[in-house]
């Protein structure tokens, strides 16, 4: 076990991974899409006809992401009919020289790398709705699928191909229980994992732990299909249908020319795609991974290289405002965020929707944001079995905020007798809530980051998990900023808030001519790094870097005034 030990944050055991964390960056917003017929035929390949009629600027297109994508491709050795594994030379071993040293890093070791972290790719489409509508215009559309989709030209081909994936024969795990064949190798771990995790740390009890071992090999077992527990692999199939099929499966024809001239497999022929697709390949690291995953690196390298073709010049330079720490500007920044919360349900917020699909509360949501009250952290919260610290007795707000409250001065405050909230009752619960069970993970990922740093500061090792509870009694602490008395929780939504618009945004453009005039974007030729990938983590980090370290405790006067 070696991906760490917070709340299942690792994965089975293998070689050490140095991998940085990939940054991409996502645009602006398009406008509605246009309905479309549906048109299919079942004769066709897959993955589009390469000699289909297109039009010079399209077939330039073509050529211009196939020479892109063939810079990035990785050195791959045959092991056997059905294995492979990632080298650094051709010959596949060896030293490198000076110059190679100098040079930069090896495909083989770039592509290890960006599978290492894909699954922060695919987390940003787990709740887009439609992958065909978000893949062709950048809107998020929850209320409908790709299963229903009808209003591309190749809504039909993308189910089709969805059909096609769902068959693919990629076993649950490699080599043991846990080791889930599509998330095993990388830092994002799914449920298949948190399973593996637990079995073998009760292999590692004592002997009269075996039935509990047992028990949890039962439960393992339990699960049907080769899916098991990982939330994973459904998101990469929609996710590979949508990228192959929009915009008249223009990568799904980069990826079949790539593909043949490259490997020596058409996949236009269904039998070699499905052999090629299946086939597991072991990164520089000794993870195995499918091809389907080397599959999906590439069309997310093509997609961000067309989206850098398109970026405008206003949207390259959209940024995060700075967000001040510790001062006046801090807690305005409070105040804005529950204003801008007003009428809005976090739930769908956190999950990057727009404006239009979160003006409800709440406890209004039909998207499954209106039982988490009720469950989990929303059990706590309105179990009342914490109460936020330095706030109203009944919204929990700093009192400044609410109009209950007349300061005394001296840190004293006195509650009005036909006083009443300014904001709603339930605002900042509801919004601790929405965010923290919307399904991004990243939420909760950055608040358990929080309660780290806040260890590591006091000079005491962190807890090896948290659970709902732990995160509840962190969010609950006092704070001060600025004389403003508060608890965590409250800066913790003004953060989520933030991060969440942030994440809205990240959208992509439409197709040329749809919106978006060409743009100034790097060449084939250009060796330009990896993109940057907009994501709800890179807004958060936006957040963070943008401010100065200042999450510590407060001092005895602080505290006293606190609990006054």
């Amino acid at each position: 076990m070696d991906r760490g030990d917070r709340n299942g944050r690792k994965r089975p055991a293998g070689p050490e991974q140095g991998a940085a964390r990939s940054k991409r960056t996502r645009l602006a917003d398009p406008s509605p899409p246009p309905t479309r017929p549906v048109s299919a035929r079942a004769d066709e390949p897959l993955f589009g006809r390469l000699n289909a009629a297109a039009t010079v600027e399209e077939a330039e297109e073509r050529r211009r992401i196939v020479a892109y994508l063939a810079g990035k491709l990785p050195t791959i050795q045959s092991i056997n009919s059905e294995d492979a594994k990632l080298v650094i030379t051709a010959e596949g071993g060896g030293k490198r020289t000076t110059e190679e040293a100098e040079s930069p890093p090896h495909p083989s070791y770039q592509t290890t790398r960006r599978l290492g972290v894909i699954h922060n790719r695919t987390e940003e489409w787990r709740f887009v709705g439609c992958e065909l509508c978000f893949a062709t215009t950048g809107q998020r559309e929850p209320d409908h699928g790709l299963e229903d989709c009808e209003r591309w030209e190749t809504s039909e081909a993308a189910r089709r191909l969805l059909n096609w994936l769902e068959g693919l024969n990629i076993p649950r795990y490699y080599g043991q229980r846990g080791a889930c064949a599509i998330c095993g190798h990388g830092w994002v771990v799914c449920d298949e994992m948190r399973k593996g995790f637990q079995l073998e740390e009760a292999a590692g009890r004592r002997p009269e732990d075996r039935a509990r071992l047992a028990g949890l090999a039962a439960a393992y077992d339990s699960a049907k299909g080769r899916d098991g527990f990982c939330g994973n692999r459904s998101v990469v199939r929609r996710m590979m249908a949508a990228l192959l099929t929009y915009d008249d499966q223009i990568l799904g024809k980069v990826l079949t020319r790539l593909v043949l001239d490259h490997f020596g497999v058409d996949l236009g022929i269904e039998k070699e795609a499905k052999a090629w697709f299946e086939q597991r390949v072991r990164s520089t690291d000794g993870y195995w991974v499918p091809r389907q995953l080397h599959a999906l690196d590439l069309l997310i390298l093509a997609f961000d290289w067309r989206l850098e073709q398109r970026r405008s010049p206003k949207a390259a330079t959209v940024g995060t405002p700075e967000l001040a720490w510790d001062n006046g500007v801090e807690v305005e920044n409070w105040r804005e965020a529950l204003n801008w919360l007003r009428g809005r349900c976090s739930f769908c917020a956190g999950r990057g929707l727009g404006e239009g699909q979160i003006r409800h509360a709440l406890r209004q949501c039909h998207r499954g944001g209106a039982q988490k009250v009720r469950e989990d952290m929303g059990d706590l919260l309105y179990g009342r079995d914490y109460e936020p610290a330095g706030g109203c007795r009944v919204c929990h707000l700093p009192r400044d905020f609410c109009s209950r409250w007349e300061d005394q001065g001296g840190g004293r405050w006195m509650e009005r007798q036909s006083g009443a909230c300014s904001y709603d009752r339930n605002l900042l619960y509801d919004g601790i809530v929405g965010f923290s069970t919307c399904g991004v993970a990243a939420y909760k990922e950055e608040l358990l980051d929080q309660i780290d740093a806040y260890f590591m500061d006091e000079g005491e090792d962190p807890p090896g998990y948290y659970d709902d509870e732990a995160a509840v009694s962190w969010l609950t602490q006092p704070l001060l900023v600025a004389g403003v008395c508060a608890s965590q929780m409250v800066r913790q939504l003004a953060i989520w808030v933030r991060a969440s618009e942030a994440f809205s945004r990240h959208v992509v453009p439409p197709p040329a001519g749809e919106g978006h005039g060409e743009g100034q974007g790097q060449g084939e030729g250009e060796d330009e790094g990896e993109s940057e990938t907009g994501s709800i983590g890179e807004a958060f980090c936006a957040e963070f870097e943008a401010a100065a370290r200042a999450i510590k405790e407060k001092d005895a006067a602080a505290a006293a005034l606190i609990s006054d």
